[in-house]
């Protein structure tokens, strides 16, 4: 993630670099960082073969009392309801896909923004 073009924070920015081609497992957790917010997920599909990783978006209950802070503590939770998205490894990136309708191969949908061995939920409230 570049600063300032896909990312507004620097926390976001520094934590996107630094990952590595190796496998995540089923069950891991992962990150999804967006402009400024993180979201946290569970790997539910590692395909070692095609290196494809299906992430689902986990509950983030927030557990302190900081109101609208920097410092907020969440409590994750899987959560069987929650959006799936699908990461396919190219190089040392892991890049956000679809599978295209017209010819059923996986497509870019974005720029790499996954960090995994982590969950992590932030909401930035400047926003």
């Amino acid at each position: 993630m570049k600063l300032g073009t896909d990312t507004g924070s620097l926390v976001n920015h520094i934590s996107t670099h630094g990952q590595t081609d190796t496998m995540p497992s089923l069950g891991d957790g992962a990150t999804i960082f967006s402009w400024s917010d993180r979201s946290p997920h569970t790997v539910i599909m590692v395909d070692v073969l095609a290196g494809l990783v299906q992430v689902q978006e986990d509950t983030a209950n927030r557990i302190d009392r900081n109101g609208m802070s920097e410092s907020q503590d969440y409590e994750y939770t899987p959560n069987p309801d929650g959006a799936i998205q699908t990461y396919k490894l190219v190089g040392t990136r892991w890049f956000p896909v679809y599978k295209s309708a017209e010819t059923g191969r996986y497509r870019r949908s974005g720029k790499p923004n996954i960090r995994f061995g982590r969950r992590n939920k932030y909401y930035d409230y400047s926003f």
